[in-house]
């Protein structure tokens, strides 16, 4: 059997056997719900890259679906979709005020994930989710298909670069027609601390003849200016070929739906997928149940140890072990609640900090906003706005979680630490920031006789200094030459003023919803943590509680001086399977992170 994953398996199977015998039911217990857990591991893909650069078209090639995610320029893809596996198709809507996901159908997509069919997410869309029985995705992989960004630099990258902390792999979708952008590259900066491996899709080489120069391009602007991704791959692909490969496949023209397929370059993207992203997750579930298998074994041999040591009549020697482990768990339940508040009062300084930190960069971008005075200003900040506080959110959420992730581990030292810990969800009053108030501008000539009155006094006698002189010039065109300078003159003054009180509202709006932000996230926030510390503490409580009467158990067990030949038979079957265990662990190869 060459498969080490299989060979892990029947090693489980085997420590798990050997636990029953020594008389640890629970290590055999848990050892079968680790080998057999459901379906293959969780991994996650985002996909992301700037408008009309392929991102939702190159998934519909993966899936083999043309036409399931929005793909037209005017129906761009406005929220985050996650295509995953399902034995049966369906989409469903996750809502800002609906607690349970609506079912859309796949037909209702562009409904509700679309620019055109849900402009300004006046639906309240937060996600969709789509399942379907197909390719890699029965092997656990997650696709996620993110809005098209201006330049990366817009409030949807904040969501994108949070969704990154718990994604396997970032796919960056730039297309053939040239190297990959500033932006592009800044961004994958911004991403190097938030996940491990990154791969560049170059998109629409069918159209492009000179994509192969744009790829080696891009593998040494990489180089350069993201370093850390100098050795990604560039994978230049064809959706259009590839959606071609499927239909001849369909049609049963197998040799030909190959060629296309191979010519598409999506046979390269597959296998990089399951190799790279796919078998490294799932090489790393394998080394942490061979972690565990490690931990069980030397757990049985000084059990055994113990019981030997007892049946010999020399109890203390086989037994000192597990009693100073005994002793070093009472002295840990001695003092681990002042632990845990001294770790979540840590966790509550630093959090706020870490909010005032999110508020001074969300202060900048408005301010860099405001500055610029664009005539969409005030209808396009505030969901700049919304965008960035779903991705500063999702990043304080992580935060916590890690924190106390880490403060768990401490008390229980590393031993069975692993604690589901949920994400708060976003506030409704964050959800839905409320928008701006002011009134437009009345521009000169639109019932904006005030403002045209206050702003031409000083140009009049501009006109009439300007009037006298021209007369002298051009005789009786002057007054009209005249007054054409001065209307110029009127209405670039009263642009200025426009842009003054634009700017002025902006600035008082950016400060009305950043206040509202700060109150929202401290409360919200700081209240999750103390819900969270109290959880916790009845968690830690009953684990502690359970090592410490499995620890009296085995005690009680090795005193009780059982026949040592079956127990040397035990210890010896031991080491046999330690030694195993070992050379596996080695075959698993890089999989362990340690």
């Amino acid at each position: 059997m060459n498969d080490p994953i299989a060979r892990l398996r029947e090693l489980t199977t085997s420590v798990a056997a050997l636990s029953d015998q020594a008389g640890l039911p629970e290590a055999a217990k848990r050892l079968c719900a680790e080998r057999d857990a459901d379906g293959p591991p969780a991994t996650t893909v985002v996909v992301v890259g700037e408008t009309k650069r392929g991102k939702s078209s190159l998934i519909n090639a993966l899936v083999g679906r043309p036409g399931l995610l929005p793909v037209e320029a005017d129906i761009a893809t406005a929220v985050h979709i996650t295509v995953r596996h399902a034995p049966e198709e369906g989409a469903w809507a996750h809502l800002v005020d609906r607690s349970e996901p609506l079912d859309i159908g796949v037909a209702g997509i562009p409904a509700y994930a679309s620019a055109d069919g849900n402009p300004g997410n006046a639906k309240g869309v937060r996600s969709v989710t789509v399942g379907l029985d197909a390719g890699l995705l029965s092997r656990g992989l997650d696709l996620v298909d993110t809005p098209g960004v201006a330049g990366l630099e817009a409030g949807h990258t904040e969501i994108t670069l949070a969704a990154l902390a718990t994604a396997d792999a970032l796919l960056l979708v730039v297309d053939a027609s040239a190297p990959l952008t500033a932006a592009e590259l800044r961004f994958l900066a911004r991403a190097t601390e938030r996940v491990e491996y990154v791969a560049v899709v170059l998109t629409k080489t069918d159209v492009h003849p000179g994509w192969a120069s744009v790829a080696e391009a891009n593998r040494e602007l990489l180089r350069l200016h993201a370093p850390r991704f100098a050795g990604a791959p560039v994978v230049p692909v064809s959706s259009r070929l590839k959606a071609e490969a499927d239909l001849a496949m369909a049609e049963g023209e197998a040799d030909i739906a190959e060629q296309l397929h191979r010519e598409s370059g999506f046979d390269r993207l597959e296998r990089l997928l399951a190799d790279d992203v796919i078998g490294r997750a799932e090489r790393l579930r394998a080394v942490n149940l061979m972690r565990l298998i490690l931990t069980v074994l030397d757990r049985i041999d000084h059990t055994l140890s113990a019981r030997l040591a007892a049946a010999a009549g020399d109890p203390s020697g086989g037994l000192g072990a597990e009693r100073r482990r005994y002793e070093e768990l009472t002295r840990l339940s001695a003092r681990w609640r002042q632990d845990l508040a001294a770790g979540f009062q840590k966790i509550g300084v630093d959090l706020q900090s870490e909010i005032a930190r999110h508020l001074q960069e969300l202060s900048g971008r408005c301010e860099r906003i405001i500055v610029q005075a664009a005539p969409e200003l005030l209808e396009t900040m505030p969901r700049e706005l919304g965008d960035a506080v779903d991705g500063r959110w999702a990043d304080l959420n992580t935060f916590v979680r890690t924190s106390a992730e880490e403060v768990v581990a401490e008390i229980l030292l590393r031993e069975d630490a692993q604690i589901d810990i949920d994400d708060l969800p976003m506030p409704g009053r964050l959800r839905r920031l409320p928008q701006v108030t002011a009134d437009e501008p009345q521009p000169p000539g639109e019932d904006g006789f005030g403002d045209l009155l206050s702003a031409g006094w000083p140009v009049l006698g501009v006109f009439m200094a300007s009037s006298t002189l021209l007369s002298s010039v051009l005789g009786p065109l002057g007054p009209a030459a005249a007054l054409v300078v001065s209307s110029a003159m009127l209405r670039h003054r009263y642009n200025e003023l426009t842009r003054v009180r634009t700017q002025r509202e902006a600035r008082l709006f950016a400060k009305e919803r950043l206040e509202l932000i700060r109150r929202e996230m401290t409360a919200q926030l700081s209240k999750h943590v103390i819900d969270l510390r109290r959880r916790l503490e009845g968690e830690i409580a009953t684990r502690l509680d359970s090592r410490r009467r499995r620890l009296q158990a085995d005690l009680e067990s090795a005193s009780s001086r059982p026949d040592a030949a079956a127990t040397e038979g035990l210890r010896g079957r031991t080491r046999e399977l330690a030694a195993h265990a070992g050379r596996l662990k080695a075959a698993l190869g890089s999989g362990d992170n340690r």
